[in-house]
């Protein structure tokens, strides 16, 4: 599980970046505290997503 820093390093993208995808429901996340937790394989599934 990542935070939306570590996302955001592992993406290579900003932090506000980030935040706008998982606005925008195109990177799923779960949310069992106050912090916002991604799944690492639902990172993969975007970066694969992205380059097509």
């Amino acid at each position: 599980m990542y935070f939306n820093i570590k996302a955001a390093e592992y993406l290579r993208s900003s932090y506000r970046a980030v935040q706008r995808y998982l606005a925008d429901g195109r990177i799923p996340y779960t949310k069992p505290t106050e912090k916002i937790l991604i799944n690492e394989q639902d990172l993969i599934d975007f970066v694969q997503m992205k380059r097509r």
